[in-house]
């Protein structure tokens, strides 16, 4: 496995889970969908990965791939986390 790949998936994930929040500044009662979007968007994200450059990711399966992409797409929910707790007043 090519571990590049974790890190731009989570990145991209993060990166769309912000887009959805100003999209959808007005109604804060779907912020509490972005976690399960981005995992979601993750493994979506490993799937394409392993069928538009398989050699990306060097796995043997699309069930790797997207374990890789939906692991990845909730660490960045994590990754939401520790960048807010560091901005934190």
């Amino acid at each position: 496995m090519e571990f590049t790949s974790i890190p731009v998936i989570v990145l991209l994930c993060y990166l769309i889970g912000e887009i959805y929040k100003v999209l959808f500044k007005s109604k804060e009662d779907l912020y509490k969908l972005i976690p399960i979007f981005v995992t979601l968007l993750g493994g979506l994200v490993g799937l394409m990965m392993y069928y538009v450059e398989p050699s990306f990711l060097k796995v043997d399966s699309i069930v790797s791939a997207l374990e890789i992409g939906l692991i990845s797409g909730a660490a960045s929910t994590g990754m939401h986390q520790m960048v807010k707790q560091i901005w934190k007043k």
